[in-house]
This record gives structure tokens, C-alpha cells and sequence, in this order.
């Protein structure tokens, strides 16, 4: 299914936009609205990948068009390095604990399937430990510095009716789980701590 079918709004933006991500050549100036790209990338949360493609086609967009991939992708560039940073030294303080944790989500996503750390919007970090380590988890991310972030529900609800606590530090967040969804009544994958393998990952450098 094209793209174009579930926003017919933005075609023929939505197809540039699949083609560009899918490194299938640029749209040729005139042939696309670059306001609606702009909007059509915000909503999927890829502005900083099309940037990357836009580099090289800068004479494709109007220069505010341009002007704001690239502010985008700078600001992206400088909070996923920060969040870099703090899940290293986040690692490092669970490690030192004894703490089994593995990364999830946005975080794992970005190491594993990105050719590039820039390219990718970042909202928090998430990350998995056992129940059974999850209170001393907990005791290492307050001794960092976080705090709760309960949204103004009480702190059994999290507990007992969802799979992760959030916790916060100024702009950063950490979602920190002992399950990969809340509780439906059976376990979900209940051989995952048996399957995980330690690795050592090459982080880029921040």
C-alpha cells in the first residue's frame, strides 16, 4: 500500500517522502509542496532523515523550507547526543550495581537499525531489568538524580496496572520496565531473561 492512500491529502508528498527515506532520489524542485513534506515528516517523526537527503538537494526546497529541516536536524542532533551520553553513564551505574538491563524501544532501534545516530527523534530512553532488580534500578536512577514522574496517579497504579515507572531529569526521561506490556493474566515471553546474550555495543562517540 502506498502511503498516498492513507494520506491522499498530502500525495504526491506522501510518495516523496517514502522515496526519500527509501534513498530512491529526490523529487525534482516544483513537483512536490515543501510546506506539506514539512508537515508530512513532522508527523512520522523523520525530519532529521529527510535533512540528511536534503543536504545534497538543497536547490529542491525554498531556503525557510530548507532552513527549518536543517534547524530541526540540529536540535535533533544535539538532544539524541545528550541522551547518548546519559544512557552510557546509565549503563556504567547498573553495571556497577549488578544490574542485568536492557535497552528497548528507541534506544536499541537506533543502534541496531540506523546508519546514523542524528537520524532518529528520541523521546526517552527505555529500559528493561528484572522485577526482581527493579527496586535497586530504581534506588541507582534516584541516586542519579531522577525523579518519579507518576503524571498525577498514584505510584501502586504503575505498579500494578501497567509495566514500566517513568522517571525524570531536567529534559531527560527514563522509562524504566520489568515488563513489556501490563499484566493481561499470563506471562509475555516468559523465556526472554533466559535467551539474553550480553554484548558489547560500539556507541558512537559523544
Amino acid at each position: 500500500m502506498k502511503l498516498s492512500r492513507q494520506y491522499p491529502q498530502f500525495q504526491p508528498e506522501a510518495n516523496a517522502l517514502l522515496d526519500i527515506c527509501n534513498k530512491n532520489g529526490f523529487p525534482a524542485p516544483g513537483r512536490i509542496n515543501a510546506e506539506k513534506l514539512w508537515d508530512l515528516a513532522g508527523e512520522h517523526q523523520v525530519r532529521p532523515r529527510i535533512f540528511k537527503e536534503l543536504e545534497n538537494n538543497k536547490g529542491c526546497f525554498p531556503d525557510k523550507v530548507y532552513s527549518d529541516f536543517k534547524y530541526d536536524y540540529l536540535t535533533n542532533l544535539a538532544r539524541n547526543r545528550t541522551f547518548w551520553k546519559e544512557f552510557i553513564a546509565i549503563s556504567r551505574r547498573m553495571g556497577e550495581s549488578r544490574i542485568m538491563m536492557v535497552p528497548i524501544k528507541g534506544v536499541d532501534i537506533l543502534a541496531r537499525f540506523y546508519p546514523e545516530s542524528d537520524s532518529r527523534f528520541m523521546v526517552d530512553i527505555d529500559l528493561l531489568v528484572k522485577t526482581d532488580d527493579f527496586e535497586r534500578a530504581e534506588t541507582v536512577l534516584l541516586e542519579m538524580g531522577y525523579k518519579k514522574a507518576l503524571s498525577g496517579f498514584k505510584e501502586a497504579y504503575w505498579k500494578n496496572k501497567q509495566c514500566h515507572l517513568a522517571f525524570i531529569k531536567g529534559e531527560l526521561m527514563v522509562e524504566l520496565h520489568w515488563g513489556l506490556d501490563f499484566n493481561r493474566g499470563h506471562k509475555l515471553l516468559p523465556g526472554l531473561w533466559q535467551r539474553t546474550k550480553e554484548v558489547s555495543a560500539r556507541l558512537p562517540e559523544v
